[in-house]
């Protein structure tokens, strides 16, 4: 009797191949088994095994794949929150998103973004706006007494309120942007508001001051008179440099976050990334 001849173990390159001759090329198992010198029992046992191990490729690929989208999903996701959050007027970037792990792990995927060192400088320039604001409100109502105006001292007595200075600075600030202001918006409207005859003034929804009646028409046309002048102030010219700044570092802000919002995909790795 012949001696047995032992085959060698099937290589994992050879298991595939069989499974492709199988579904691709239509050749069944005594056909391969045949043709290479094998036994079709191994033949067949092979190529079921070089099944399951594809099937178990293909779903961990799909789990791969799907977990990735999702981690791009919260990336992007993240920079469209940050973006929302650079809003006007100026202020710091929200304490929840910096304390949002996406916030680490975005800057971990692109660490040499603009956007790390556009928001602290936007930050730095917020804080910037916010007093030269405070300085054109001052200016104003420095120019309204100087006018004969007086600023309530308490709630209910007659005078100014604090929204008419506010109401000069956003009207400075709004020009600076390239915007009309608050000239041509909104009519002046009086609403008697006590007893004694006030008279609640506005410029429409901005509360200007209670006045008496006589005196309304001269509120009216120094309000009007600042208007045309705080763009002459230092101050307001201080606010417009600022609001340059600001815009410079807004369109470094808004064009890198689109690209991330945009392109769905997210270059780089972080500790996050499911691969």
């Amino acid at each position: 009797m012949a001696k047995r001849i032992k085959k060698s173990a099937v290589k994992p390159e050879l298991k595939r191949e069989w499974l492709r001759r199988f579904d691709e090329d239509g050749e069944s198992p005594p056909q391969i088994a045949k043709a290479d010198g094998y036994d079709v029992r191994t033949v067949r046992k092979q190529i079921e095994l070089a099944r399951q191990e594809r099937e178990v490729r293909e779903a961990r690929a799909m789990v791969l794949r799907d977990a990735l989208e999702k981690h791009y999903r919260d990336l992007y996701t993240f920079a469209g929150k940050l973006d929302s959050d650079l809003s006007w007027p100026p202020k710091h970037i929200s304490f929840g998103l910096k304390e949002d792990r996406m916030w680490q792990a975005l800057r971990e995927h692109m660490p040499r973004s603009p956007i790390w060192k556009a928001i602290p400088r936007w930050e730095q320039l917020a804080d910037q706006f916010d007093l030269c604001i405070k300085g054109v409100e001052e200016r104003a109502k420095v120019e309204a007494q100087a006018r004969g105006l007086n600023f309530a001292q308490a709630t209910g007595e007659p005078g100014l309120y604090e929204g008419f200075g506010q109401g000069v600075a956003f009207h400075a600030a709004s020009l600076a942007r390239g915007h009309r202001g608050l000239k041509d918006v909104g009519k002046f409207s009086q609403t008697r508001a006590t007893d004694a005859g006030l008279h609640e003034v506005k410029k429409g929804v901005l509360g200007l001051g209670l006045m008496h009646p006589d005196e309304i028409v001269n509120l009216e046309t120094i309000y009007l008179e600042l208007l045309d002048e705080v763009n002459g102030w230092e101050e307001a010219n201080d606010l417009h440099q600022v609001v340059l700044a600001l815009e410079r570092q807004s369109t470094v802000l808004h064009d890198e976050l689109a690209s991330i919002i945009l392109r769905r995909v997210v270059p780089g790795r972080c500790k996050y990334c499911p691969i």
